[in-house]
C-alpha cells in the first residue's frame, strides 16, 4: 500500500498537468486548432502518457468541463453544509465561485466556446452540471424560507439571481485583477441580494 500512494499521486499530478495545459490551449486556440502534440509540448507529458489518461482529444475536452463543473458543485455543497443562515451560505458560495473563476480564466473561455459552438455535443455536460449546482443552491434558499430567514421566494428563480450576481463578481474581479475576491465587492453583492436597490419606505 505504501508503495502505491506515491504512484497514484504522480499519476494525478501528470493528469492535472495535462488538463491545465489543454485548458489553456483550448481556451486560446479552440478545439480544432489544438493538437495532441501541442498539449504534449505545453504539459511536458508524452503523447503516450496523454492517451494513457484520456481516450482522445474530445475526451480531454470533456474532462476539462467535467472537472470545472465538479469543482463548482463542491463549492456549493461546502457552502450548503457550512454553519450560518441561508445568506451566510450564499455569501460563501459566491465568494468561492468568483475566486475559482478568477483563478481559472481559461476554463471560462473553454465553457463559453462550448456554449457558442456545441458541434462536439458537449453542452449537455454544462446543462447536467448546472442542474446539480442549482439543486444544491435551491435547497439553501428553500431552507432559508422554511426557517423564516428569507421571504417566500421561488427557489429556482432566486438561484438564477444568485448565479447572476456571482458572475458579476467575477467580472468585477477580472477588471480589478486582485489576488482574491474583494470583500467590498462581495458585501455590495450581498447587499443587493438581501435588500435590493430600491429605497425602503
Amino acid at each position: 500500500m505504501k508503495k502505491r500512494r506515491p504512484q497514484r499521486a504522480a499519476h494525478h499530478n501528470v493528469r492535472q498537468r495535462i488538463l491545465e495545459a489543454a485548458e489553456t490551449l483550448f481556451a486560446d486556440k479552440g478545439f480544432d486548432a489544438t493538437s495532441i502534440s501541442d498539449i504534449s509540448s505545453l504539459s511536458g507529458a508524452g503523447r503516450s502518457l496523454i492517451y494513457y489518461h484520456f481516450k482522445d482529444k474530445q475526451d480531454l475536452y470533456a474532462s476539462i468541463l467535467q472537472d470545472g463543473e465538479a469543482r463548482m458543485l463542491q463549492i456549493a455543497e461546502e457552502a450548503s453544509s457550512s454553519e450560518g443562515t441561508a445568506l451566510d451560505k450564499l455569501r460563501l458560495f459566491m465568494a468561492a465561485f468568483s475566486q475559482m473563476h478568477v483563478r481559472r480564466q481559461a476554463f471560462i473561455r473553454v465553457a463559453m466556446r462550448v456554449q457558442l459552438d456545441d458541434s462536439l455535443g458537449l453542452n449537455r455536460h454544462a446543462e447536467d452540471g448546472f442542474g446539480r449546482l442549482s439543486a444544491v443552491l435551491a435547497e439553501i434558499v428553500r431552507d432559508g424560507v422554511a426557517r423564516g430567514e428569507l421571504r417566500p421566494v421561488d427557489p429556482e428563480r432566486t438561484v438564477h439571481m444568485v448565479l447572476g450576481l456571482a458572475h458579476s463578481l467575477v467580472m468585477m474581479q477580472l477588471k480589478a485583477m486582485p489576488d482574491s475576491p474583494s470583500e467590498e465587492n462581495i458585501q455590495f453583492a450581498m447587499g443587493v441580494l438581501a435588500h435590493g436597490i430600491a429605497r425602503q419606505p
